[in-house]
């Protein structure tokens, strides 16, 4: 028996930033199979715009062809085939290294929202746009040791946190999976690291109460990262159940 598709509104907006050259983020907008991803290139790895794009495009095409009412066996499979994609082109474009991305999708079946999730990207629920905002994903990364550097007014240098689980690794990645219940006026955000580094969840829960539509909300977010240092690829899509 099919199960009836929600109302919903969703918009996306995406920056390079103001020091990387090339936006290795990409996302995916698919209202027709109700699915919204984000998927950005692991720092440190070459072709990472080649790999967001190759779990994107695989994404789409798992899509396509999903007949399964089982939509949380769906979506680990098919995060499994972005992990294979990825790996194959990887294989090709970079031998020694390999090529990695985070992955992070949001997919509605009726009135319940499945979510997989793989890296650092991060995904909010924000239950009917007015109540307390809750983080869905942990991202899978480790912090490097500090570095004591002599002579310098800073002694301790701590590195950014280092990903340890990604599309592409040489062992499959566990991907974590979250299902819940979604209503009228209940919201979701997606943001790369490029945004959610910029503000502290306290100024991101009072911006989605102001803004009133999808597309306003992902305009703000990236803006603010933009104007605070456009440090990184900063990419949002925001969710509205009608």
């Amino acid at each position: 028996m099919s199960v009836p598709s929600c109302r919903l509104a969703a918009a996306a907006a995406t920056s390079t930033g103001r020091v990387r050259a090339t936006n290795e983020d990409r996302h995916l907008l698919d209202s027709a199979h109700t699915c919204f991803a984000i998927a950005d290139g692991v720092g440190g790895l070459p072709y990472g715009e080649r790999a967001s794009e190759c779990a994107v495009r695989t994404l789409t095409r798992e899509l396509a062809q999903t007949r399964s009412a089982d939509a949380s066996g769906d979506l680990t499979a098919i995060v499994a085939a972005c992990h294979d994609g990825v790996r194959r082109l990887g294989c090709v474009l970079s031998p020694r290294t390999g090529i990695g991305t985070t992955l992070t999708v949001l997919r509605f079946v009726g009135a319940t929202a499945y979510l997989g999730h793989v890296g650092d990207s991060v995904a909010y629920f924000h239950p009917g746009r007015d109540q307390s905002l809750r983080r869905l994903t942990t991202d899978h990364s480790v912090a490097p040791p500090s570095v004591l550097i002599t002579g310098h007014p800073s002694p301790t240098f701590v590195p950014p946190p280092r990903l340890d689980r990604y599309l592409g690794q040489s062992t499959p990645p566990v991907c974590d999976l979250l299902r819940l219940p979604a209503a009228p006026r209940d919201r979701f955000i997606l943001c790369s690291d490029g945004v959610t580094r910029a503000m502290d969840e306290t100024e991101l829960a009072a911006l989605s109460s102001a803004q009133a539509t999808p597309a306003n909300l992902a305009r703000a977010l990236v803006h603010i990262a933009d104007l605070r240092g456009g440090l990184d690829n900063a990419t949002c899509l925001v969710i509205d159940l009608l």
